[in-house]
Formats: structure tokens, C-alpha cells, sequence
């Protein structure tokens, strides 16, 4: 069945949260991909933002949790509201691939690029953040530096429902 762009589009547009933008994100995988991985976790951090960049999100294999950097979603959600659920799909996609075994950066990397082309086109902005699409924080980061507060990760619940046979 092919992908219909302009429904994917419309549906990461009005997704309201995280979890309903992680349900494109494994189904497109499913589709463009043909694999899964059930049972994940998603926390959120204050990693912090230095000059020279900052780290979106991480997967650890070991516990089988995404951790997405609050403190970036926050800027983008501030500076530039209209890239936000993009910016989410981006990074959920990049790490959800890391999870079924995707752990080289340059193939995740490129596999982001192709599945996101493959959604929504080239001139989209998820398709732009994974060919590395200019400074998302709008501006220089030469004046942030917002430090990591270790050990503050809020759970989000709801990720991953249809895989879940208890309550969290």
C-alpha cells in the first residue's frame, strides 16, 4: 500500500503529543521498513544546550529507553513553534531506528533521511532536519549554554500502548 503523503503530513501537523507522533513513526517504519520493536520507553531530560550544539535524544539498548533533551524541545517549541511536532517525528524516527538495531550513525542517519523523503517529500521539514537543515534554534547557539541537570527524566506514558499489557 503506498504512503499517503498529505494524510502523514496532516496527521504529524495535528498531533497533540509525543505518543501520537511516536505512532507515525512506527508505522512508517513498518511500512517503509518492515520491522519493529515493541516495549519501549520514552523519558525526558534536561540535557542541555552548549555553543557548539547539543544532543536531541539518545537510545540505551540496555534499558530499551529513548531519553529526548527537554531543554531543546523547549527552545524549539519557543523560537519556532510551527517545526516543533517535525523536529519530535525527526528525532523519534533517528532513535526508534537505533532500537531495532540500526546502531551505526552514518546508516541511521541515512535510513532518517529515506523514510522521512519517503512520508513527506524532500521540501518538508523533517525530510530537511535529517539531512542536518541549518540552525533549528533559530540564531547562533554562541550564547546558550544551558547546563544538564543529571538524573531529572520524566517518563512520558501512553508511548507505546498497543505493546503494553500493564498499567505505568
Amino acid at each position: 500500500m503506498p504512503i499517503d503523503r498529505e494524510d502523514t503530513t496532516i496527521r504529524l501537523r495535528h498531533a497533540r503529543n509525543i505518543p501520537e507522533i511516536f505512532v507515525l513513526v512506527k508505522e512508517a517504519v513498518q511500512k517503509l521498513l518492515g520491522a519493529e520493536q515493541a516495549g519501549l520507553m520514552l523519558g525526558l531530560a534536561e540535557l542541555g544546550i552548549k555553543s557548539n550544539g547539543f544532543v536531541g535524544a539518545f537510545y540505551s539498548p540496555s534499558s530499551n529507553i529513548i531519553v529526548m533533551n527537554r531543554t531543546a524541545m523547549k527552545r524549539i517549541r519557543n523560537s519556532n513553534s510551527s517545526i516543533y511536532n517535525d523536529y519530535c517525528f525527526h528525532i523519534l524516527l533517528h532513535e526508534y531506528l537505533h532500537s531495532i538495531g540500526f546502531y551505526d550513525e552514518a546508516e541511521t542517519r541515512q535510513l532518517t533521511y529515506m523514510v522521512s523523503r519517503e512520508l513527506f517529500g524532500e521540501e518538508h521539514m523533517a525530510t530537511k532536519l535529517a539531512i542536518g537543515y541549518g540552525d533549528i534554534l533559530g540564531g547562533t547557539y554562541a550564547n546558550i549554554q544551558e547546563e544538564p541537570r543529571i538524573g531529572d527524566i520524566e517518563f512520558v506514558t501512553g508511548l507505546d500502548r498497543e505493546s503494553a499489557n500493564y498499567i505505568m
